[in-house]
């Protein structure tokens, strides 16, 4: 009898333990600190490796990116795939994936260096950007990855149950996200102040809530009960003001320091090495390795603690099981909500049509398209679900500032300098219209553009624009250099045309644009450079109209010295005018001209531009090129290779006159260079072989042909290039054979980059 009861109590204290085991629970904090958060995935991996549960997952900022993703039915390696890829890398930096931005909407490239977007109704204070990166991106990113979790009722339905913390700053108070939309909860907590917009969330704004709570033992304490916490720390702790620094004093301003009492008799802190900048994405291995090995070096000191295991491949299986129940999001319908009192309509013809079901991987194409258009401001969406795969989606949004003041131009060692402004006004409604004007003033170019367009909004929207441009060229006075003593050929150059085009989107990449208008080309010149300031200059006088058509693909990455990227380009031009000609005292013939009819010609113009990766610091490219025009000779040579095609070979080239690099047919292929030397300095080399089918030759100071593929051109530059944010700036050694100088230096700051000729 005795020896039975010993049984029976030892069997029940067996069968307690047992319970105990089994019932202990495990869980995971995972605290803020920007890029360098990236080493909980290491972290998490290393658990699971190890067969170390996790029961519950706590997170603030970074760590409730990730945390919310491991909650969500993630992976560890899927987290990583999906931090590591560029497109979290791009809109982490506020930037549209490359491969969603929408050319279309791309404004013309200009020499601008700066932007100001203003509201003549609103002060100073309000016209002052609140935040550092553009929003939308990484917002649409959340919703995308959160989607399916979105649709649960509370956050313990997730796969893992899960906490986040942001921040009240009105009330001075963390607040604890455990229910409702899942990619809002983790948008509040990582809204880290002036790099990204607070979130507006029923009636409150929240900030990162890292201000309050960087690292929420206390919050997975008291929220779960666990009975280990096994924490990821590297948030810093309050690094102190400095006088030169505002960022550090507004930080401390705001920031509570962290409170790193234990919340648990049982927990673990892990410390993952990492000197990372708080906003550099773009070194995730190596973050993920080092929470890896972090977590590894503390597994005898967690395993002590822990009792009870979770096989590796039976949480695959479960995690499967708990993927396999979601289906593609279907979106039935969208619902704009304006910040004031503007018209939605815009948006929303721009993103669905009535009675339309899109499955959500074609919605994201359509909202990156609108995000694309720099006139949108801000937009936030949220899912509300309608049943168990389909969604409506409501959006908050805003247009940006309706008026816009560019200034650039550029700085340099010759006297190309040049001041460009430009202003914009737009506007959103039932259609968009803007009203866009330019100027430039310099030694080499002084030009306006002034520009009306409408953009209709639609599933395939469209364009229509009218386009008014005056330019005036004078390679005379910006043709030497300080060093040189050459005499220069005397040369200006005035252009005015009106046109009126309209254009269509080729993919996501393209453009189809197509119209006509009416022009007047005026051109003074000498034939011979033996002239003084009191002879008379030639002059020719074209006016003409022409047709048009272009295709242009494009996703390189800058508007000039791009090193990622390819663009395609086609043009076709019809062109019809007369030729009017007044000899000047030198003119070897003093016949003038009047009225010369030049039959109508064809213009063929293509380019392709493309760079491929070979090893990660250095691209390489290649250039073709391909002109053919089927006018006829104008009066004498001179003014014949003025009005040819030319081909610009270097950035340098398009303020020079080359004459030997015009035909009216030619060819051209061309390789480059690029190595990335640091982040924004790259080193680059360029060759270019330029060869007329039939070079225009002077002939007794008439235009002729010479015999077919007789001449070429060799064109060539060395250069190192920073890429400022206000523009590049470059130092170049360019080479042209035939040229009066073979060998020029151009140093320049800023794009030049002027507005387009007529005949162009």
């Amino acid at each position: 009898m005795k020896s039975f009861r010993i049984s029976l109590i030892v069997c029940l204290l067996f069968i307690i333990a047992l319970n105990k085991i089994s019932a202990q629970k495990v869980g995971v904090v995972l605290s803020g600190g920007g890029a360098a958060g990236l080493v909980h995935i290491g972290v998490l991996k290393a658990l699971e490796d190890n067969n170390i549960p996790i029961d519950y997952i706590t997170g603030t900022s970074m760590g409730a990116i990730i945390g919310g993703l491991y909650a969500s039915g993630y992976s560890p390696d899927d987290i990583a795939k999906i931090l590591d890829d560029e497109e979290f890398i791009q809109v982490s930096q506020g930037k549209i994936p490359d491969k969603y931005v929408f050319y279309f909407k791309h404004p013309e490239e200009y020499a601008s260096w700066l932007r100001l977007r203003f509201s003549i109704k609103d002060n100073l204070i309000k016209n002052i950007p609140v935040n550092v990166i553009n929003s939308v991106p990484i917002d649409f990113f959340l919703l995308e990855k959160f989607i399916h979790s979105n649709f649960k009722k509370n956050f313990d339905s997730l796969f893992v149950p899960f906490r986040c913390i942001a921040a009240d700053i009105e009330n001075k108070q963390k607040v604890i996200f455990k229910d409702g939309s899942l990619s809002d909860a983790i948008r509040a907590s990582m809204s880290y102040p002036f790099y990204l917009r607070p979130l507006l969330l029923n009636g409150k704004l929240y900030y990162d809530g890292g201000l309050y709570d960087n690292y929420p033992t206390d919050v997975c304490y008291s929220e779960f009960y666990p009975d280990i916490i096994i924490g990821s720390d590297v948030s810093d702790n309050h690094i102190p003001p400095e006088d030169d620094n505002i960022y550090l004093q507004i930080r401390n301003m705001m920031m509570t320091k962290k409170d790193t009492t234990k919340k648990c008799d049982n927990e673990i802190t892990i410390k993952p090495y990492s000197t990372n900048n708080i906003f550099d994405f773009e070194s995730a291995r190596s973050l993920i390795d080092s929470g890896y090995i972090a977590t590894m070096r503390k597994l005898p000191e967690i395993l002590k603690h822990i009792h009870r295991f979770q096989n590796k491949y039976e949480l695959q299986l479960k995690r499967k099981h708990y993927n396999e129940k979601h289906k593609e999001v279907i979106v039935k319908d969208v619902q704009i909500t304006m910040l004031n009192r503007q018209s939605p309509h815009f948006i929303r013809k721009s993103l669905i049509s009535s009675k339309e079901n899109i499955p959500f991987t074609e919605f994201k194409k359509r909202y990156y398209r609108l995000a694309s258009d720099e006139r949108i401001k801000f937009m936030y969406p949220r899912v509300v679900p309608l049943d168990s795969n389909t969604a409506r989606l409501d959006i908050l949004a805003k247009y940006e500032k309706p008026f816009y003041f560019d200034i650039g131009g550029v700085v340099s060692n010759r006297p190309v300098n040049e001041f460009f402004t430009a202003l914009q006004y737009h506007h959103l409604g039932k259609v968009g219209w803007s009203i866009y004007g330019n100027a430039y003033l310099g030694r080499l170019y002084n030009g306006a553009l002034g520009k009306i367009k409408l953009d209709i909004p639609a599933y395939n929207p469209f364009f229509i624009e009218a386009v008014t441009c005056y330019s005036r060229w004078d390679f005379y006075k910006s043709s030497t250099l300080f060093f040189e003593f050459k005499k220069p050929s005397y040369l200006i150059q005035e252009d005015n045309y009106q046109e009126l085009n309209m254009g269509i989107p080729l993919g996501t990449k393209g453009i189809f644009s197509w119209g006509g208008g009416i022009a007047n080309w005026i051109n003074f010149y000498y034939q011979d450079i033996n002239f003084t300031n009191k002879d008379t200059a030639d002059v020719t006088n074209f006016n003409y109209y022409y047709f048009q058509s272009n295709i242009d693909i494009n996703n390189q990455n800058r508007r000039i010295y791009a090193n990622n990227g390819s663009r395609l380009f086609i043009k076709l031009k019809y062109i019809k005018g007369k030729e009017n000609f007044v000899p000047g005292n030198l003119a070897p013939d003093k016949t003038p001209v009047n009225n010369m009819f030049h039959k109508d010609w064809l213009y063929i113009k293509l380019f392709s531009d493309n760079y491929i990766r070979t090893i990660k610091k250095i691209k390489l490219g290649y250039y073709f090129e391909y002109a053919f025009s089927t006018q006829d000779f104008f009066s004498n040579y001179t003014s014949t290779i003025l009005s040819a095609p030319a081909f610009y070979p270097t950035v340098e080239s398009t303020t020079l006159f080359l004459p030997n690099f015009r035909a009216y047919h030619y060819f051209v292929l061309g390789g480059k260079s690029v190595t990335t030397l640091f982040s924004r300095l790259d080193a680059r080399l360029e060759l270019y072989w330029f060869q007329p089918i039939q070079a225009i030759i002077n002939n007794n100071y008439k235009a002729d042909f010479a015999q077919p593929l007789v001449y070429q051109n060799i064109a060539g530059s060395g250069s190192l290039v920073f890429h400022s944010p206000l523009g590049p700036v470059a130092f170049s050694v360019n080479y042209y054979k035939n040229a009066e100088n073979n060998f020029t230096f151009f140093f320049h700051f800023g794009y030049p980059i002027f507005n387009r000729k007529s005949l162009e």
